[in-house]
């Protein structure tokens, strides 16, 4: 670079900074307070429980070292060591030396030392100020005895959960200010303040801040235009449903909603594994607000969609959509290597509970895990009572085809399945043919691998060289023989074994090697059974051999493995050495294009290996992602994942349970592949890693076979095989009969022996492969999701003090008690999740409706009517217009739970209409703007910024849905489970469909606040810090899209004014004033100069474009782009 190209970008630095000055002025408030709380309540005050208060709490007359820990004035005094904490430095913090055990003479606990993640969290606590359990000198202390049975009716006295009043609007002076009921209620509370609301703002930034609230995209030149234009007195309602209309509501909107289920799609921790199918989940709720689906119904689909009796379809009835919402449960941090189980669930439920109840209900019910919430009347009975609920809910990798969509697979694999009956039909002469020729196939194919094998020679009694058999059915048997070799199980076994000791030893008799076959096989037989020695040793269980006539405890989905275990082989699969035993395939159906998995019930790992006997199509191995598998799930985590690599036959792969052993685990064998097939015949779990000597007893017939008298010679024994499969067509309807006729396929697929048919029979064969081709291309595409199911529904036992190992008594599965009463029906039948999500969106309940009014007026006025948006309990803030929140609860439950309503009355108000400047009056009586005399300035999230950046560059892809693309992964960024970067504008696509990955979420994104995906959190935090600056300055994605928008403007209008009217009205959403034309052009041409005179000589010059690629950048950097007044 050069030093005048050097001087040129400080200039524009110095220009950006000038449009940034003003952020600090403008900056919000944040909520880090109610988060420190939580905080608090979440990490430290549990090990205080347990580890603390029984030597440093109120309740001893005389506590130890005089130190108390159960309030925050006890706190900050300390004890006889003096002050425990330094808020805000943990170096300096007594405590802190004390837990790290960094003094001899100072060691706390004494029992034994925290652990470094339980350190960590109180050095953070520490960091934030060491914000205690309440008030100084309100009590902390965990009452193991209760201060009296719990008394829901004197609970309810506190305003949250009584029910919303109706009202009637308030008495007004200024009559002619209200549009809206709401009006009413800001306009009274003003009046009695002696305030007015401040005049309503211009035509220019009502519309940029309806249309950044609604779409979070600047409005177009071309809508602006037409606003402005518009005299009517509707003209604002027209904007509203238009907004309301837009798909991208749906976008804005579901992004909201998505900081309150903590969305990731990522698990974290140290390899930050996949979320398979987080995206479907997004597209679901970008659905839901586009089409207005009720709210209560959304709750009731969010706690449980998959039981609902009236699910609901997609639009396009391709798919169910209500079991999408249940993938909510699921988007919490997973620990990879889980030291144990059950404290690893406990943990898990804990995170659904505390989402579930600040989401919905605003209310703090994990703090009520270790001992009654201290707060607010939740006991930890109630605590307990959620938990049965959640721990009787599992996962499962599911398709969620609608019934139509479901009835048009089933339809088509039924007629697939008829057509290769038809062509089994037509091959079983071929079969007999085969039957009848198996021995010179059987001699000349040993002599063949003997030839094949350097050590070997033939054998003197070898046939002479085969003539008038077809090469490629010889090779196909010389293809089977060679892998019979390895599989003493394979019919084919003893031949091909005979006739390689043979070829060993020619001074060995026929009788003598089969012989010692028979002792062969007899001793693998006796180390297969139980009572063996060597089965102790080896401590294998068979986990599951499918030789059920059903999956028995294996959920199943889809349609791919089809109700029950084959026992045959479509005629167009190909597969050799199989006997006719019970097999998971997924090409059962005779179509690789059906989908489907089958998931098995939890367990816990009691061996370190995992035996599986599989084969299947090819696959690259991708983890959870790679289509076709065998997954071992452990703790909820996809930790082990055996891939089919192609064979044409089954064989054992085996797993390492390293991590895995002792862990609550289930199996997964998924086909998500519509170009291949998997399948699973046995899975052993051992205590070695050599697979079984067996992998099934050998055939009897065959046994039978190498008894008979007069077989002497590798000829008699190859004619003995051929009378025995020639005997097996003639009882063709035995069991054993048939495991013997499917085992007659040396080349695997059924249809390669139709070189024994006549030609109009092959021609017939011919037309049936078209018609099942025809068939299979009709197939549509299956849906998959991670959805909820019951599992195991049980109550479960309150754990004291929170630790899992401390069972005190078991408690009913419920709700709260304070909402729905003490005398509930107990839940006979389920998890209990079905009577839980009727009784959260039911009407009656006080807090539903009032948390999402509360939400959606955040988002539209700055702060919620509560500002404490998910805690509506006695540590959160009361309303500051309970009035007007009551009414809008009960207003948005008569019209139906409709979100698009209330959107309307808000953004059609007086209120919504004002301006961003406070009077004099208004910043010296309420400088906190609680009662809202004016509308607050309001910063843009990181994603809404890229958003516009993109819309105004023009290089936006608006396209709805889809799988989200992988972040642009910077080579500074590192860490576990780093994937392949995505593209740098990540296709244009909007911010919403950018992957969130826990360890590496977008850099821009965390410089505006964007909260990490831990916990419900309603209002993000609005910092306004240089990173943002320097991020907005130096971030390859700006700079590119500056360019993208210069070089349109450029290209698209060649007057310079014209330029700037219309980058200002992109950006800012009004005009430019004349002032600001001047100065900018005055800028472009002393940019343009600066490269002009920087140019090399000779070099081809395109300073025009760089100076307006500056502007462009200077433009998307200034505070007016980035705030909405």
């Amino acid at each position: 670079m050069s030093i005048h190209r050097t001087n040129t970008r400080w200039f524009v630095t110095a220009v950006i900074i000038a449009f940034l000055l003003p952020l600090a002025s403008i900056r919000n408030a944040s909520a880090s307070g109610e988060e420190e709380q939580d905080f608090f309540e979440k990490k430290i005050r549990p090990i205080l429980v347990e580890k603390c208060y029984a030597c440093h709490s109120s309740q001893l007359k005389n506590p130890m070292g005089g130190l108390r820990l159960d309030s925050t004035e006890a706190l900050l005094r300390g004890g006889d060591s003096g002050p425990l904490l330094a808020p805000g430095d943990p170096e300096k913090s007594l405590l802190i030396k004390a837990i790290s055990y960094q003094d001899l003479r100072l060691k706390m606990p004494p029992k034994g030392k925290l652990s470094d993640e339980e350190i960590a969290a109180f050095a953070s606590w520490v960091k934030m100020g060491g914000p205690g359990p309440g008030a100084a000198g309100a009590s902390a202390t965990v009452s193991l005895a209760s201060s009296g049975p719990f008394d829901p009716d004197k609970a309810r006295a506190f305003w949250c959960f009584r029910p919303p009043r109706e009202s009637a609007l308030p008495y007004v002076k200024q009559k002619d200010w209200p549009r809206s009921p709401i009006d009413y209620f800001i306009l009274a509370k003003l009046e009695d303040k002696g305030l007015a609301p401040a005049p309503a703002a211009d035509k220019y930034t009502w519309l940029r801040r309806v249309t950044m609230d609604l779409t979070g995209l600047p409005p177009t030149a071309h809508e602006i235009e037409n606003f402005v234009t518009d005299a009517s007195q509707d003209a604002c309602a027209k904007v509203v449903d238009r907004l309301l209309a837009s798909p991208h509501y749906g976008e804005r909107w579901a992004r909201h909603w998505l900081d309150l289920v903590r969305f990731a799609e990522t698990n974290g921790h140290e390899f930050d594994n996949d979320k398979l199918d987080a995206w479907r989940y997004r597209d679901y709720v970008i659905r839901a607000f586009n089409e207005d689906v009720p709210y209560n119904q959304f709750v009731r689909e969010h706690i449980a969609g998959d039981l609902l009796p009236g699910k609901r379809l997609s639009a396009d009835g391709s798919h169910w959509e209500s079991p999408l919402g249940t993938s909510f449960y699921w988007f919490g941090e997973v620990v990879n290597s889980a030291t144990d189980s059950v404290k690893s669930r406990a943990d898990e439920v804990d995170n659904q509970i505390d989402v579930l109840s600040k989401a919905f209900l605003g209310l703090t019910v994990a703090c009520a895990r270790c001992h009654d919430h201290k707060f607010d009347p939740v006991p930890a009975a109630d605590y307990y009572a959620l938990a049965g609920i959640m721990h009787s809910t599992g996962i499962t990798e599911n398709v969620i085809d609608s019934p139509s969509r479901a009835a048009a697979i089933a339809s088509l694999r039924q007629q697939i399945s008829d057509t290769n009956a038809q062509i089994k039909k037509l091959l079983r002469p071929a079969q007999r043919k085969l039957a009848q020729q198996i021995k010179p196939y059987l001699l000349a194919a040993v002599r063949n691998l003997a030839e094949e094998d350097a050590e070997h020679s033939p054998p003197e009694d070898a046939p002479p060289k085969a003539r008038g058999l077809s090469p490629n059915l010889l090779k196909a048997w010389r293809t089977s023989l060679a892998q019979a070799r390895e599989e003493p199980e394979n019919v084919f076994y003893p031949f091909v074994a005979v006739a390689d000791r043979l070829a060993r030893d020619r001074s060995t008799s026929v009788r003598d090697a089969i012989m010692d076959l028979r002792k062969d096989l007899d001793e693998r037989i006796a180390r297969s059974s139980p009572i063996h020695p060597e089965q102790k040793r080896r401590g294998d269980i068979t986990f599951e051999d499918f030789e059920g006539l059903t999956y028995e405890t294996w959920a199943v989905s889809g349609q791919a493995f089809g109700e029950c275990p084959h026992r045959s082989l479509a005629p167009n699969q190909c597969l050799r050495g199989y006997r006719g035993q019970g097999l998971a395939n997924s090409f059962g159906g005779g179509s690789d294009r059906i989908v489907g998995s089958l998931t098995s019930a939890k367990f816990k790992m009691p061996k370190l290996y995992v035996h599986v006997r599989m084969t299947g199509s090819k696959e690259k191995p991708a983890g959870e992602r790679t289509p076709l598998r065998f997954t071992v799930v452990a703790d909820g985590h996809k930790s082990q994942h055996l891939i089919p690599d192609g064979a044409a036959h089954l064989q054992w792969k085996t797993v390492r349970m390293t991590k895995e052993i002792g862990r609550l685990c289930y199996f997964e064998i998924v086909d998500r592949s519509r170009e291949g097939h998997i399948v699973i015949d046995k899975i052993v779990l051992s205590d070695v890693k050599d697979p079984p000597p067996l992998a099934s007893s050998p055939d009897p017939h065959i046994l039978a076979l190498l008894s008979r008298p007069g077989i002497n010679s590798l000829e008699s024994l190859a004619e003995a095989y051929q009378e025995l499969f020639s005997s097996a067509f003639q009882a063709a309807e035995s069991a054993n009969a048939s495991a013997l006729i499917e085992a007659l396929n040396p080349a695997g697929r059924l249809e390669d022996l139709s070189i024994f048919l006549p030609s109009e029979t092959v021609a017939e064969c011919v037309r049936l492969k078209e018609r099942r081709s025809s068939l299979d291309s009709r197939i549509p595409e299956s849906a998959f999701a991670m959805i909820a199911r019951d599992e195991n529904p049980r109550d479960v036992r309150v754990h004291i003090r929170g630790n899992h190992k401390n069972l005190g008594d078991e408690v009913p599965r419920r709700f709260l008690q304070v909402v729905a009463g003490s005398d509930q029906s107990p839940v006979l039948h389920g998890s209990g999740r079905l009577p839980l999500a009727e009784w959260i969106a039911r009407r009656e309940n006080p807090l539903t409706a009032r948390v999402l009014v509360n939400r959606i007026w955040k988002h539209h006025f700055g702060q919620g009517i509560v500002r404490s948006l998910d805690n509506f309990g006695k540590t959160g803030e009361e309303p500051t217009h309970p009035e007007l929140l009551d009414f809008l609860a009960n207003r948005f439950v008569e019209a139906g739970w409709s979100v698009k309503a209330l959107h309307r009355m808000l953004v059609l108000s007086s209120a919504y209409a004002m301006s961003s400047s406070p009077s004099e009056a208004a910043l010296r009586s309420d400088p906190q703007n609680r009662l809202l005399q004016h509308m607050p300035v309001q910063r843009l999230e990181g994603e809404t910024v890229r958003d516009s950046i993109l819309a105004i560059a023009g290089t936006l892809d608006r396209h709805l849905y889809g799988p989200s693309v992988t972040p642009y992964i910077s080579k500074y960024q590192d860490g576990r489970g780093k994937p392949e970067p995505g593209p740098l504008d990540g296709n244009g696509r909007r911010s919403v469909y950018i992957q969130v990955r826990r360890n590496f979420i977008t850099p821009m994104f965390l410089a505006f606040d964007y909260p990490l995906p831990i916990s419900t959190i309603g209002s993000r935090s609005t910092s306004t810090v240089p990173a943002q600056a320097l991020m907005m300055l130096n971030n390859e994605l700006v700079a590119f899209q500056a360019q993208q928008w210069a070089r349109r403007i450029v290209a698209e209008e060649g007057d310079s004014r014209r330029r700037v009217e219309r980058m200002f009205l992109s950006a800012f959403g009004r005009p430019a004033e004349e002032w600001e034309i001047k100065e900018t052009l005055a800028f472009v041409k002393t940019q343009k100069s600066r490269y002009d005179s920087a140019q090399d000589p000779g070099v081809a010059s395109n300073d025009t474009l760089d100076a307006w690629s500056d502007l462009s950048h200077v433009l998307m950097n200034s505070a007016e782009f980035i705030y909405v007044r």
